[in-house]
């Protein structure tokens, strides 16, 4: 999970400073935070 999560984090990064279109830096941010909330509900141990 953590290893997806850096993965998210970083290509979030990478598409910020790279050109790309407004509908992709979109998706990756919703697959960011979507990342993001899985990882904090794992650490958690109570999903939902």
């Amino acid at each position: 999970m953590a290893v997806a999560l850096w993965a998210a984090v970083a290509f979030n990064v990478f598409s910020s400073s790279a050109v790309v279109s407004a509908d992709a830096a979109t998706a990756m941010n919703v697959l960011t935070m979507a990342a993001l909330r899985a990882f904090v509900e794992y650490v958690d141990g109570s999903p939902g």
